[in-house]
């Protein structure tokens, strides 16, 4: 998602995944969109225990982990 919207943006997409959100939120901001840059940097925290720990999200978990998927998609790619 985040590299789709450097690339959308005609950004450099080259980095970690915390320079390419630090890149991709100073270049919403700048054009004032609001985007939570910590919350996104925790989704990718969270997705790694899941994936690489095997970690079981809770059902509230979950929920908030799509809630803010949902409202991250659509502050990204609006329409």
């Amino acid at each position: 998602m985040v590299n789709r919207k450097l690339e959308k943006m005609r950004l450099p997409t080259k980095g970690t995944y915390d320079e390419k959100v630090s890149r991709l939120a100073k270049a919403l901001k700048d054009q004032g969109v609001p985007f939570d840059e910590l919350m996104i940097s925790s989704l990718r925290t969270a997705r790694a225990k899941v994936l690489h720990d095997g970690k079981d999200p809770t059902e509230t978990e979950l929920g908030d982990i799509i809630k803010y998927l949902k409202k991250a998609t659509n502050t990204l790619f609006p329409g």
